[in-house]
């Protein structure tokens, strides 16, 4: 049966304004709005304070609100973390189906996260982050809303730092993308628990598909 048009219509005007609420664009444009709103309330005093003509203060008034548009989509776009200012990694991870899943068994070793007690084996690529959207969520508030990604490429499992806020420690030194093998651990944020990270051996992943495969029937 074919999907109605208004129906697909509906499913992509509510991902629209999810996703509009994961990059936190009406919260930045509404601030900007009330900043904006402040410096207006006092333009007329502070030109005239400095003896620039009345007229100066009302284009200048003009030209802030005018910018709202451009913040909000600099906020689409880009976040703020301690580097500066990086894109935006994009909508959340796409769930994919159990069948490609087992298809992606065959061919990649499971990666294994803990944190806090919070254990999770990962066959796909995984974002660690306090936003809904992650594969893996931590809610704490040090930990960026897409902190650090693990991707499988090459063959190999990957952990690569999103630009987060804070930063991302591997075995005691700065993550930006490095190789993963065995086990490794990452730290989210100073003095932040440990995101223990295990790549499985070649005996280990043979092990486990092999008892996926038995217990699917």
């Amino acid at each position: 049966m074919t999907k109605s048009p208004k129906k697909s219509l509906g499913k992509r005007l509510v991902a629209f304004l999810s996703e509009l609420e994961r990059r936190k664009v009406v919260q930045t444009t509404l601030v900007y709005l009330l900043a904006a709103w402040g410096i207006s309330a006092g333009a007329a005093d502070i030109f005239g304070a400095l003896g620039l003509p009345e007229w100066a203060a009302g284009y200048v008034v003009v030209g802030i609100f005018a910018m709202t548009p451009v913040v909000a989509a600099l906020s689409w776009v880009y976040e703020v973390n301690k580097k500066g200012i990086s894109r935006d990694y994009g909508p959340p991870d796409e769930l994919i189906s159990r069948d490609t899943e087992i298809a992606r068994r065959n061919r990649r070793k499971p990666l294994t996260l803990t944190y806090r007690g919070q254990t999770q084996t990962f066959y796909r690529d995984v974002t660690v982050g306090r936003d809904e959207s992650c594969s893996f969520q931590i809610l704490e508030p040090l930990v960026s809303r897409r902190h650090v990604k693990f991707e499988f490429t090459d063959g190999s499992w990957h952990a690569c730092d999103l630009g987060s806020a804070n930063g991302t420690q591997i075995d005691g030194r700065e993550l930006d993308h490095e190789r993963l093998d065995g086990e490794s651990t990452l730290v989210l944020y100073p003095d932040g628990p440990p995101l223990k990270v295990k790549v499985a051996s070649e005996a280990q992943s043979a092990k486990t598909q092999l008892a996926g495969s038995v217990g699917s029937g």
